[in-house]
């Protein structure tokens, strides 16, 4: 399912990204009985995003169910069937920032890197950077991240 939602997103030029983990038994060489994980979707248009909830939740049930997806499982054991229980713990809307501001801060990338930016400047899709998404409204932001 982390799988496959990370290869949905990806064909959909959005982002999904799983967080925490948490299974029982939590012991060394047990099969875990009960599975939750935490599953973080964004993509710059809101109808992306919709859609691609409701085919994650239309394709997990398939993969409870043991039917194949995404060419997976291939080649292995195939397990037990499954349920899944989706909650959405917080909705979060494509964030729109001004894009005069977008471009300033890219032509401020582009010079302090000069002829480096290729592969190292992407922009954020919707909402990463959680704290300039709540206050954009107040004061004009944007988020250039150092990765190196």
């Amino acid at each position: 399912m982390m799988l496959h939602s990370r290869h949905l997103a990806t064909s959909r030029k959005a982002l999904a990204s799983t967080g925490i983990i948490k299974v029982a038994p939590g012991s060394t060489n047990t099969v875990p009985g009960w599975v939750q994980f935490s599953l973080d979707i964004r993509a710059a248009e809101d109808d992306v995003l919709m859609d691609m909830e409701q085919q994650l939740k239309y394709d997990f049930d398939g993969i409870a169910k043991g039917n194949p997806i995404d060419g997976l499982p291939k080649g292995g054991i195939k397990g037990r069937p499954c349920t899944v229980e989706w909650t959405l713990d917080s909705p979060s809307a494509a964030t729109k920032f001004d894009s005069s501001c977008i471009d300033c801060v890219r032509q401020g990338a582009e010079e302090l890197l000069g002829n480096k930016t290729a592969g190292l400047v992407q922009d954020i899709t919707s909402g990463a950077g959680k704290h300039s998404v709540i206050s954009r409204a107040l004061i004009i932001t944007k988020r250039v991240v150092d990765r190196t």
